[in-house]
């Protein structure tokens, strides 16, 4: 008798558990499709289902200016790093070349001052003429066959 009543408990159970699982169906599809039952937060979430207001405006044709009004950081995309060929004393400075100015290649930015640069050029051109007379007289004797050349006159003296 033990093994048939363990078999009728078990069949028991078995539908019990199909039922269950029935009922809790049945329960939720109940509460599903069910209306709404009617309380304090159905009444505001119906107030807010209304149609909202709208309002047409016109706008009057002229010029309108827009402003935007932001905080932030402007950061440059990319950096460029300028410097002289030469050094010296800078004379000018362009207005292009101060915070937030920008400028085109070939625009001069600064302007060196070139009293060091000329009189550099007049040295190295009497070191070139006295270079030309060394070597005319070289070339020919230690004398220079036609002295109305340039090449044998001794360049004048110059006073800096």
């Amino acid at each position: 008798m033990n093994s048939n009543n363990t078999g009728e408990r078990r069949r028991f159970a078995g539908l019990a558990q199909i039922v269950l699982v029935l009922a809790v169906f049945a329960v939720a599809i109940y509460f599903a499709r069910a209306p709404d039952m009617g309380g304090p937060q159905t009444s505001v979430a119906r107030a807010q289902l209304q149609d909202p207001e709208v309002v047409v405006s016109h706008p009057a044709r002229g010029q309108h200016s827009l402003t935007v009004a932001l905080t932030g950081e402007v950061r440059a995309q990319g950096k460029v790093g300028l410097r002289s060929q030469v050094a010296g004393r800078v004379l000018s400075v362009s207005e292009a070349l101060r915070g937030g100015g920008t400028f085109r290649a070939g625009q001069t930015l600064l302007t060196i001052d070139p009293t060091d640069f000329e009189i550099d050029l007049k040295v190295k051109k009497a070191l070139l003429e006295q270079h030309r007379i060394r070597h005319s007289r070289h070339n020919h004797g230690g004398r220079c066959r036609d002295p109305r050349r340039d090449a044998c006159r001794p360049a004048p003296a110059q006073s800096y």
